[in-house]
């Protein structure tokens, strides 16, 4: 940073603070190194450390007054907050949800809703863990989705749920397949509608309220069913999986649901999987065992016409993944299990108002993937995460000298990617849920009579330190510590002993890989005289962790009955 420091030094205190202000982290402690006066330019400013400060967080503020009075309340519960947030101490809040069989459909921002889908099912706990002073309240809001209107008879049709509390959207999709019916009359379809107006109205931002989809990807005379929607502001991805062939085979379709074209569209196997990264960026994983990869493909949301069906050739560029550690011994298998997809699901921040306070947020465009992996020895299997973050794939995605290219793992992995053992399953069923919100990654366990979850922060910041304060000039009441605020994850290395011939396997991370991270765990105590439940959700949010739990009375089901009422329950008060 030698280049910078000396012409900034010439600058008047004021356009220095507003150069600093632009610059990311390294290069604010790197002058902060180099130059004493820029030192106390910086120490001296507020609103440079309050920058650095809520940077290294890995978070983005709303909309605030200029000033320093406000920038100083908001650097005081920026650190109060994450003060709160990384020594674990959140309050608990609780809901019981009184309805049917719950399955998880659709989130959106700081919402959770619920699809009551056999009358039969047992109640469920809702538990949002959070720091203090930020969001509170559970409001409920109540979602009843009718047929579609031009269905008559009483056919059991099953769609899902998407819904965007920015866009006042909400996304009804089906597939509509009648026994022993002329072609024409089946079809795939979604309806779009106000959120918060009658649901039977058409959306006012939508050409057309009903897009019925007769692509070449689709096929409406097989037998499927439509996965869970996805979205990313004018942009919704439908997945229907048809289970008529063997292997099964799914067809993706990206619509704008504004123009109701289709931007982009292909047809998937079981052990693929598609990403929204952006408007204009998408990812398909695939893993398969013998060549697990991640594809890039970009796309226009501006398109005139219905876009052609992509295939695998069609995509700007290949990411391969490992299938074997730093030791070749060491054999790594993806996982494909749906549950190690990445998340299929993106939050959006809370729309902010004028007179509302600005919240602290996590950087939605620091998202990652997330693929499951079992790794081992023989019969000893043992079950890691391999985190990408969203800055390597865009590095590598406009990168021209690799458009088209097949990019090997040692290329881009050990340094842009992070591995973590994920440990074994407790009393869980299945394996360990894994949610993905902005930055953050997490990992939820049973143990005892409560749950653990690990909080893994993947940012390119997570391994700075903010520069400790000489004396209190930013914050009444805040105590400068010697310990760091943000402190860098430590990696368990087993030490080596000298009689071994080999060096011994890292089975941490069996790929060494550097990508910094910083690891924070909650523990989520239950009621008094609550037992663990038979099926356990979590999902993570903004500044929660929200944890659902199911206990169902198996002896009280009534047939196979699918109902169509859903539950909003809302995690803020100012959405």
């Amino acid at each position: 940073m030698p280049v910078i420091a000396p012409p900034l030094t010439g600058l008047p205190d004021e356009l220095q603070i507003r150069i600093l202000c632009g610059l990311d982290p390294p290069s604010i402690l790197a002058c902060r190194a180099v130059s004493s006066q820029l030192k106390e330019t910086i120490d001296n400013s507020i609103e440079v450390y309050y920058h650095l400060e809520l940077a290294l967080s890995g978070m983005i503020d709303g909309p605030r007054p200029h000033g320093s009075a406000c920038t100083r309340d908001r650097l005081t519960a920026l650190r109060a907050y994450r003060a709160a947030y990384d020594t674990g101490k959140h309050p608990v809040q609780w809901a019981t949800i009184e309805s049917d069989l719950q399955n998880i459909h659709s989130r959106r921002g700081m919402h959770v809703v619920y699809h009551g889908d056999n009358p039969g099912g047992g109640p469920m706990r809702l538990a949002i863990y959070r720091p203090s002073a930020s969001f509170c309240g559970i409001d409920e809001h109540k979602i009843s989705v009718k047929g579609v209107p031009e269905l008559s008879g009483n056919f059991p049709y099953v769609g899902v749920v998407y819904f965007d509390v920015h866009e006042d959207l909400l996304v009804y999709a089906w597939h509509v397949l009648r026994p022993r019916c002329h072609p024409a009359d089946a079809h795939f379809g979604c309806r779009l509608s106000p959120l918060s107006g009658d649901h039977d109205e058409p959306h006012p931002a939508a050409t057309q309220s009903t897009i019925v989809l007769n692509t070449p990807t689709l096929n409406p005379t097989t037998t499927g069913n439509v996965w869970p929607i996805i979205g990313f502001r004018d942009l919704i991805v439908l997945r229907y999986h048809c289970y008529s062939f063997s292997p099964a085979v799914s067809a993706v379709v990206i619509v704008n649901w504004k123009t109701g074209i289709v931007v982009w569209q292909m047809n998937l196997k079981a052990e693929q999987a598609v990403r929204l990264l952006s408007r204009t960026l998408l990812a398909v994983m695939d893993q398969e065992a013998s060549s697990p990869a991640i594809h890039l493909y970009s796309l226009d949301p501006s398109v005139s016409s219905d876009a052609n069906c992509s295939t695998l050739t069609d995509c700007k560029c290949t990411l391969s993944l490992p299938t074997r550690g730093d030791d070749p011994r060491f054999i790594l298998t993806p996982s494909n299990d749906t549950t190690g997809l990445p998340s299929r699901y993106r939050y959006a921040g809370p729309s902010y108002k004028a007179s509302s306070t600005p919240l602290f947020l996590r950087d939605p465009g620091l998202t990652p993937l997330v693929l499951r992996y079992r790794g081992g020895l023989g019969i000893r299997q043992r079950q890691y995460m391999l985190i990408v973050p969203g800055q390597t794939i865009l590095e590598w995605a406009y990168e021209k000298r690799h458009q088209q290219r097949v990019v090997p793992w040692e290329a881009w992995g050990p340094r842009g990617a992070r591995m973590v053992y994920v440990p074994e399953c407790t009393s869980l069923l299945g394996p360990l849920p894994i949610e993905v919100n902005g930055s953050c990654v997490a990992i939820c366990n049973w143990k005892g009579s409560r749950y653990v979850v690990d909080v893994y922060e993947t940012q390119p910041y997570a391994s700075l330190n903010s520069p400790a304060l000489v004396r209190d000039r930013h914050a009444t009441g805040f105590k400068s510590s010697r310990k760091p605020l943000w402190m860098p994850a430590e990696m368990k290395v087993r030490a080596p002993k000298l009689a071994r011939k080999t060096p011994p396997i890292n089975f941490e991370d069996p790929l060494s890989t550097k990508y910094p991270i910083r690891k924070t765990t909650r523990v989520i105590s239950l009621k008094s005289g609550e037992q663990y439940g038979s099926q356990c959700y979590m999902l993570l949010g903004h500044d929660d962790i929200i944890i659902l739990r199911c206990t169902m009375d198996h002896s009280s089901l009534e047939g196979n009955e699918y109902g169509h009422s859903y539950t909003m329950f809302s995690a803020a008060n100012d959405t």
